[in-house]
């Protein structure tokens, strides 16, 4: 819910850190070029890391769903008021849609826009890294209007990368801090009733 909560609250600032990365960002495209390959490198572990994330979601996913169809007796997933008049079945089916919508409509697209985010600019600082090397290289193969200009454009980058680092800082930082927190708390809470219940 926390997150789903900062992208509605700075719906402005997260719209306007896009249009930033549309606009600012340099562009790259995939290159046989072994030094470009590994300036884009991050962009291929986080296709991994898509792919780990959505398997693992996918799992605990399924166990959620299946745990109180192959448990004993009428297991609800949640601890809830159940009404007599309502079939086990459709209370076990509303409470596996809640929890399905609630994840994957307020977990997942966060984690994955920020971990977007991230690796992008991780990819435009090797960019720049790539592009101020190739210049100390070739310092004597060009003259120095040329040399002068690509600096210049190396140096507005570099400070348009970090205006963008304190915007994606300030934007996530109080809503990752909240987040931990409430997770820290529920995890404790969770742990004190379950040792204090009684079987």
């Amino acid at each position: 819910m926390v997150k789903c909560t900062t992208m509605f609250l700075n719906r402005g600032k997260i719209l306007d850190l896009l249009q930033r990365t549309n606009e600012g960002f340099w562009e790259f495209k995939y290159t046989v070029s072994p030094v470009k390959r590994e300036c884009l490198q991050p962009l291929d572990s986080l296709k991994k890391v898509f792919h780990i994330y959505v398997t693992i979601y996918m799992l605990a996913l399924t166990s959620f769903v299946l745990f109180p169809v192959f448990s004993k007796g009428e297991e609800l997933i949640y601890e809830s008021y159940r009404p007599p008049w309502l079939p086990y079945y459709a209370i076990l089916l509303l409470e596996q849609v809640t929890g399905i919508m609630c994840t994957l409509f307020t977990m997942l697209p966060v984690d994955f826009m920020f971990m977007s985010l991230i690796n992008l600019t991780l990819v435009q600082y090797k960019l720049l890294n790539l592009e101020l090397r190739q210049l100390f290289d070739a310092k004597g193969k060009m003259t120095s209007e040329v040399l002068n200009r690509k600096i210049g454009e190396c140096v507005r980058h570099h400070a348009f990368l970090y205006d963008y680092i304190k915007r994606l800082n300030n934007t996530f930082s109080p809503s990752m801090l909240i987040f931990h927190v409430i997770v820290l708390l529920s995890m404790c809470m969770e742990m004190y009733r379950a040792s204090t219940q009684v079987y």
